[in-house]
């Protein structure tokens, strides 16, 4: 079956998204367990919006391969698109029993957590990321988000801050702190220094004179 599956692969690097999928189907027709045939289907199917057909292909997996970690975060992050929360939650929670250590496993943890307000098991998780990878700028914004939601003001200033001390060219981080400052921490010379370094960092080909109100439009949808 290899010799369908790498030009399934292929196509779906490329884009085809149809043509993957016919190969897929080629396979699963010979092979009714074929776990890479099955898992990169249902990633198609979810990606060409078949969600029903997607979802068919991951309780199949999950009936076959119970202790595949993939198998349930793939399935969570469907359930995620189709706003089934508390469903993929229970599949993430499954995932991350299975592969505890898992970044990936982990981000989608948190995320799905954040929709269902569950701030305190959030952090936790984005936490956890910063254990196993203390480099891995993206958490550290995250959790600082989910810190100045529920009040921790000092905690996410000190996670905007380390972001910036190690990215100095985020604009996110420095819009989110300046805003934090002048907000809830009523530092205002500060807060204000961090929102016009932004328009500093911002390339060129912005025009000037719309470049304030594009890059905080922008920012305020975080």
């Amino acid at each position: 079956m290899k010799r369908i599956l790498l030009p399934a692969l292929k196509e779906i690097e490329e884009g085809n998204l149809k043509n993957a999928l016919q190969l897929l189907n080629e396979i699963i027709s010979k092979d009714h367990i074929h776990y890479d045939a099955y898992i990169n289907r249902a990633k198609v199917k979810r990606e060409l919006k078949d969600f029903k057909g997607a979802m068919v292909d991951y309780n199949r997996l999950s009936a076959l391969y119970p202790d595949r970690a993939e198998v349930y975060n793939n399935r969570a992050k469907l359930f995620f698109i189709m706003c089934s929360y508390e469903k993929a939650l229970q599949d993430i929670n499954k995932a991350n029993e299975l592969y505890p250590d898992s970044i990936l496993v982990l981000l989608n943890k948190g995320k799905i957590e954040c929709k269902l307000n569950l701030y305190k098991e959030a952090i936790e998780s984005f936490s956890c990321i910063i254990k196993l990878d203390s480099a891995l700028l993206p958490a550290y914004f995250k959790r600082g988000l989910i810190k100045e939601k529920t009040g921790d003001f000092q905690g996410a200033l000190n996670d905007y801050s380390y972001v910036i001390k190690n990215n100095k060219n985020c604009l996110n981080a420095y819009y989110r702190r300046g805003k934090l400052l002048i907000n809830c921490l009523n530092d205002e010379i500060n807060g204000n220094k961090d929102l016009n370094l932004i328009l500093k960092l911002v390339p060129d080909k912005i025009e000037r004179q719309s470049k304030n109100e594009n890059i905080y439009q922008r920012l305020d949808t975080i």
